[in-house]
């Protein structure tokens, strides 16, 4: 359940499969560059 909740973070900012493997094994550094970084959030449509 995990990860299928980060992929959807993942790609609700536009970013592919690395960034989710970056966000489950350096959630640390990946978090932050979504926060300050300049992807936009927009909603998945499921």
């Amino acid at each position: 359940f995990g990860i299928v909740m980060v992929h959807r973070l993942s790609r609700s900012f536009g970013k592919d499969v690395g960034f989710t493997i970056g966000l489950l094994l350096l959630g640390f550094i990946f978090v932050p560059i979504l926060g300050f970084g300049d992807a936009k959030y927009t909603a998945l449509k499921d």
